[in-house]
């Protein structure tokens, strides 16, 4: 049987023999050495001068011939006569000894990251001397720069795809070991820094930005213009969808294995539509609970993180008998955005009744169309740059703001605008229909839909959550939770969450009405475990958290933080940042609404008394019923 001999230099240098460490002569420094040098000479071959002057240059003639002989004769005596061949023209390692670096080239070239990334230990020979030898040392330190670049580079690329499908702990891993073997990258610590950012650690990002910052400055080097700007953009009024700047977090949380796919898909788009300056249309389906806003914002959280503008609406049943719903949200989030310098000051009074930060000259806006304002001035931020506009669950508009979402775009069509359509897949507005028909196939724009999670999915998503059990439990479990759940995102999460806090899953009966969406079922008419489920989530809210949970169940549908600060008497602002983080609520311009209905009605209805609706809805300066204003 014949011997498997592998040569790894990405990292501390090893030497195995069928996977055991080779000892004895073969081991020594010099040997070693040598098989290196002629792993990374061209074709493996070097000739008998190259060697010497390399590793004996200070033996005269005979006595470096001799040494190389003798290193020659150790390395066949316990690795076998082919691990070097000789020849007039000089040293070839055979081709049956595995080397590392050119595996990782192989696997590289063959888009293979994970692969060619494991194979990355650390700094090239990291560790690894022969001393007293000047020639070698600058062999080394030059081959140690090119193989740690190359290393750096292919760590970069796996690091940005496993951001891509929102994989950010291994993100993390990958991108610190980047960063470890070239610590003055500018590449790696911006990657580094996005990858906190999309945690929502935005202090940890800038606290690794200053290190970085602090090292270069000791090194009299000044760091890169797109760093800086970086830096800038997380700490000055930039709102990412996982935390408001300056709140901290440490829940490095990963994807659902389920959805990698579909981020994938969604940001492949984006980088057409940043790459062409063309607009996109990309619809985003599901049921409720599928999980379409938190792909919508991972979208929108790294598209502003490559300097993107976003703009967003996230709509409620309310808007549907307000023609300027859309109008409004707009408006609502374009202060800060680049390109209104440039835009008229009429444009601006026009939108300055919805956000008056946007009227900054006096100027008569009577005879100004609101929405040809808006169109106006949305050319003008896209002229400055590639632009993201998020329309959430825009069916509970109504026709008017489905209207103008075609609308706008036919007028932005030549600009780099994405344009991001939520709603659920049983939509029947004939705006939102010819949308769908008209988006095209990735990555020119096209329709994502989010179905339910398979069995298969629902194990993984145990698998993941629940490591330390054994593979009949997992899959019992996961049968068991997609039976209650008929595959909803949400309703799964929830009851894997209680599982994970030692809940007790009570008897289940499956899904009530199996032609039912979630949308389309009560609470009360869902399996005990799935909704139990929920609550589970609810009492493991921080107390103080939770009095402003149930204070915001019982505002109106979207609720502003005044109210809610109101209604329990004080601060509340880092409250919401948590119960955000945490994917009860989600964020606009100034207010906020509980991701799904299901969720608000199961709080407000089972866990708040009535009597404590009504003396929240009046300190806050509600009516007393939601619906009644």
């Amino acid at each position: 049987m014949s011997t498997t001999l592998e040569l790894d230099l990405l990292g501390p240098v090893r030497l195995l023999s069928d996977g055991s460490t080779v000892a004895g002569r073969a081991a020594h420094r010099k040997n070693v050495a040598l098989l290196a040098y002629l792993a990374l000479a061209r074709s493996r071959i070097a000739t008998r001068e190259q060697l010497i002057g390399v590793l004996w240059p200070e033996k005269i003639d005979q006595a470096a011939r001799q040494s190389l002989r003798q290193a020659l004769s150790d390395l066949r005596s316990e690795l076998g006569e082919d691990v070097i061949t000789t020849s007039s023209e000089g040293l070839t390692m055979g081709a049956a000894v595995v080397v590392d670096v050119d595996r990782r080239d192989e696997l590289h070239a063959a888009g293979e990251l994970a692969a060619a990334a494991a194979l990355v230990r650390g700094s090239f020979m990291a560790g690894f001397a022969v001393t007293g030898e000047n020639a070698w040392d600058d062999w080394m330190m030059s081959q140690r720069q090119r193989q740690d670049m190359v290393d750096t580079d292919l760590l970069l690329a796996h690091g940005d795809s496993l951001m891509a499908r929102g994989r950010l702990p291994d993100a993390h891993a990958v991108i610190h070991q980047a960063m470890e073997i070239s610590p003055q990258s500018s590449m790696a610590v911006r990657t580094a820094m996005k990858i906190h950012v999309l945690a929502g650690d935005v202090t940890r990002a800038l606290q690794l930005y200053r290190t970085w910052h602090d090292a270069l400055e000791q090194d009299g080097i000044d760091p890169d213009g797109a760093t800086v700007k970086l830096a800038e953009e997380v700490r000055h009024g930039r709102r990412w969808q996982t935390a408001r700047s300056g709140a901290a977090k440490s829940d490095m949380r990963s994807s659902i294995p389920a959805r990698e796919a579909h981020l994938e898909a969604a940001l492949l788009v984006w980088r057409t539509v940043a790459a062409s300056g063309h607009s996109a249309v990309l619809c985003i389906e599901g049921d409720m609970g599928s999980g379409r806003t938190r792909l919508a914002g991972d979208l929108c959280d790294r598209a502003r993180l490559g300097g993107a503008t976003v703009l967003d609406c996230h709509f409620v049943a309310e808007d549907e008998t307000d023609a300027e719903a859309l109008i409004r949200c707009l408006a609502r989030s374009l202060p800060g955005a680049a390109g209104l310098a440039g835009a008229s000051p009429c444009d601006l009074a026009a939108l300055a009744e919805y956000e008056p930060l946007l009227a900054t000259t006096p100027a008569d806006a009577e005879a100004v169309d609101r929405f040809e304002a808006l169109s106006r001035i949305l050319r003008l931020v896209a002229d400055e740059g590639p632009v993201v506009l998020l329309f959430d669950d825009v069916g509970q508009a109504g026709e008017v703001a489905t209207s103008l979402v075609k609308r706008l775009v036919r007028d932005l069509a030549r600009l780099p605008v994405l344009l991001i359509v939520t709603d659920l897949e049983a939509s029947t507005d004939p705006a939102l229909q010819q949308l769908r028909a008209e988006a095209g196939e990735p990555p020119s724009g096209g329709v994502i839909r989010l179905g339910p999670l398979t069995v298969e999915d629902v194990t993984e998503l145990v698998r993941l959550t629940l490591a330390d059990l054994d593979a009949a439990s997992i899959e019992r479990l996961a049968r068991r939770i997609h039976a209650d759940t008929r595959g909803n995102l949400l309703l799964a999460g929830s009851m894997l969450s209680g599982v994970l806090g030692g809940a007790e899953l009570e008897e289940g009966h499956g899904w009530p009405h199996p032609d039912q969406t979630l949308d389309q079922t009560r609470p009360g008419e869902l399996p005990p475990a799935a909704t139990g489920a929920v609550r589970t989530d609810f009492w493991r809210v921080p107390e103080g958290h939770r009095e402003v949970l149930l204070a915001a169940a019982a505002m109106d549908e979207r609720f502003a933080p005044d109210q809610v600060a109101r209604a329990v008497g004080r601060e509340v602002l880092a409250d919401l940042d948590w119960l955000e983080w945490h994917r009860w609520i989600v964020g606009g311009h100034g207010w906020y609404l509980f991701r799904t209905r299901l969720v608000r009605e199961i709080v407000g209805d089972d866990m708040l008394p009535a009597g404590q609706r009504d003396r929240y809805r009046s300190l806050a300066g509600l009516t007393s019923s939601p619906g009644d204003g």
